[in-house]
């Protein structure tokens, strides 16, 4: 009974270890931005944060609301739905604040929109198949 808890855990634990590890950040491999808080990562994403460290606007790519990677992402970085954070853009956007995400219908093409974009930031569902153009920002 011991061996089939401990496996039991085993298994448990390397699953949520994938589950965790499963999305990552990208950018382009000129942006000097290694790592991001998770609250960095969220203030970007939700428009609150606009500009890099070298005061060139951010341009966040993401993708539509329906999206299986958006949702995963929604959940586990920005602890909201897509919906809402479609609602927020709106605010934000019609406000001035900021300039809404370019969206996306799938990875191929957020991948070279940052790839052609050095201040542009996004996320894919795995860090295979990225280009020499673009890079894994840690979070943190």
């Amino acid at each position: 009974m011991k061996f089939y808890f401990k496996y039991l855990v085993l298994i448990c634990s390397f699953t949520i270890f994938c589950e965790s590890n499963a999305q990552v950040i990208i950018s382009n491999t000129n942006n000097p931005i290694a790592t991001l808080s998770k609250a960095n990562l969220r203030n970007i994403f939700l428009g609150n944060t606009i500009t890099w460290a070298t005061d060139q606007f951010i341009k966040v790519a993401d993708y539509t609301a329906e999206s299986k990677v958006r949702k995963e992402f929604s959940n586990n970085y920005l602890d909201l739905t897509p919906q809402k954070v479609s609602m927020i853009w709106i605010k934000v956007s019609l406000s001035g604040k900021a300039v809404p995400p370019k969206i996306f219908r799938d990875e191929d093409e957020l991948k070279q929109f940052i790839a052609e974009n050095e201040n542009a930031i996004g996320y894919v569902s795995s860090s295979q198949n990225l280009s020499q153009k673009l890079k894994v920002i840690q979070i943190r």
